[in-house]
C-alpha cells in the first residue's frame, strides 16, 4: 500500500521534471534558430534613431557621433548626410555641412532638403549668391505646400544679402579713407579689397570644393554597395550555421523525448503489473478467509505465489527509478548566439 503509494508519487514527480524539462529544451530550440545579426538596413536605422533622438535632445556632437558611424556604416545614406548637415549647422560647422549637403545633392539630385542645408551653410560661410541659387533650385523642387514657407524664407536671404553687401561696401569705404599714409608731401592710399570681388572668389571657392566632394560621393557610393554585399555574407553565413544548431538542437530533443516516453512506458506497465498482482493477492487472501483452516495451506502457498510478481515489479521499479535519476539530463542550455559585426 504505502510504497506503491510513494512509488507512483515518484513517478508523476518524474513526468512534471519531464515536462519542465521539455519545455526548457524547446526554448532553447528556439534560440538556436533565432537570427541575432541585423540586415543591413536595419542596422542603419539604429544607428540613424539615434542619432535623430540625440539631435532632438539637442545633444549635437553625440548626434554628429551617431550620423558619423552610420555613414561609415552605408557611406551613400542620403538621409543621413542631410542629418548630420542640418546638426553641424546648429554648431555653425558650415564647412563641414556645406559637404555633407553637397554629397547629398550628388547623390539624390531632387533633395529638396540637401538644397536647403547647403543653402543654410553657405549663408554661415557668406557666400550669398551660392546660398539664394541653392534655395531658389529647393523652391523649384520641394513639394507645393512648402514653396511658400520657402518663397518668404528667399526674400529674407536676399534682403540679407543686400544688407551684408552695403555694410562690407560701407566697411571698404572707411578702410579706404584710413588706408593714406603721409609720406612727406605724398600720400599714398592702402590697397582695400573690393566686397564683391571677395564674394566672388569665395562663391568661386566653393563650387570648386563641391566638384572634389561630387567626386568623392561617387566612391562612397561603390564603397557602400561593397560594404552591403560583405554584411549581407556574413549575415547568410551566420544564418546557415544558426540553422545547422537549431536541427541539431531539434534532433537531440527529439530524441530525448522518445527516451523519456520509453521510460514513461515502462513504469506505466510496472505500475499495472503491480495493481493486477494485489487484486490476485486479495482474492487468495479472500479465499483463505473462507475455507477450514487444515486445507488453507494449499490456498496461502498459492497466494504466496500470486504476490511474488508484485514484488519483483516492486524491484525492478525501484532499479528504473534509480537509473533513470541517474541518468536524466540537465536542461539543455541555450547554443550561443553568433555576434555580427557593429
Amino acid at each position: 500500500g504505502s510504497n506503491s503509494d510513494l512509488s507512483d508519487n515518484m513517478i508523476s514527480s518524474s513526468n512534471s521534471s519531464s515536462e519542465s524539462e521539455s519545455d526548457q529544451e524547446e526554448q532553447a530550440a528556439a534560440a538556436a534558430a533565432a537570427v541575432s545579426m541585423p540586415t543591413f538596413d536595419e542596422q542603419l536605422d539604429q544607428m540613424r534613431l539615434a542619432g535623430n533622438e540625440a539631435y532632438k535632445a539637442g545633444r549635437y556632437r553625440e548626434a554628429v557621433s551617431s550620423y558619423s558611424r552610420a555613414l561609415a556604416h552605408c557611406p551613400d545614406a542620403v538621409a543621413v548626410h542631410v542629418n548630420r548637415s542640418m546638426t553641424n549647422i546648429k554648431q555653425k560647422q558650415y564647412w563641414a555641412a556645406h559637404d555633407d549637403a553637397t554629397t547629398a545633392i550628388t547623390l539624390e539630385p531632387n533633395n529638396h532638403k540637401a538644397y536647403h542645408k547647403r543653402h543654410q551653410a553657405k549663408e554661415g560661410l557668406g557666400d550669398y549668391k551660392g546660398a539664394i541659387s541653392d534655395l531658389e533650385q529647393c523652391i523649384t523642387l520641394a513639394p507645393t505646400p512648402q514653396k511658400h514657407a520657402l518663397q518668404q524664407e528667399l526674400q529674407a536671404l536676399r534682403a540679407a544679402a543686400a544688407a551684408a553687401a552695403d555694410q562690407a561696401a560701407a566697411a571698404a569705404a572707411a578702410a579706404a579713407a584710413a588706408g593714406f599714409t603721409d609720406h612727406g608731401v605724398v600720400q599714398i592710399q592702402e590697397e582695400v579689397d573690393d566686397p564683391t570681388e571677395v564674394q566672388q572668389r569665395l562663391h568661386d571657392e566653393l563650387k570648386a570644393h563641391e566638384v572634389t566632394i561630387a567626386r568623392r560621393a561617387t566612391k562612397a557610393r561603390q564603397l557602400a554597395q561593397q560594404q552591403r554585399t560583405a554584411w549581407q555574407q556574413q549575415r547568410d553565413q551566420q544564418i546557415q550555421q544558426q540553422q545547422q544548431m537549431a536541427a541539431a538542437a531539434a534532433a537531440a530533443l527529439a530524441a530525448r523525448r522518445e527516451e523519456r516516453s520509453a521510460r514513461r512506458e515502462a513504469r506505466s506497465a510496472a505500475k499495472q503489473q503491480r495493481r493486477q498482482g494485489r487484486k490476485r493477492a486479495a482474492a487468495a487472501e479472500g479465499a483463505i478467509a473462507q475455507v477450514p483452516e487444515a486445507a488453507a495451506e494449499p490456498v496461502m502457498a498459492a497466494a504466496a505465489v500470486a504476490a511474488e510478481p508484485v514484488a519483483a515489479a516492486a524491484a525492478v521499479e525501484e532499479d528504473e527509478a534509480a537509473v533513470a535519476a541517474a541518468a536524466e539530463p540537465a536542461a539543455a542550455s541555450p547554443p550561443p548566439s553568433v555576434e555580427g559585426d557593429q
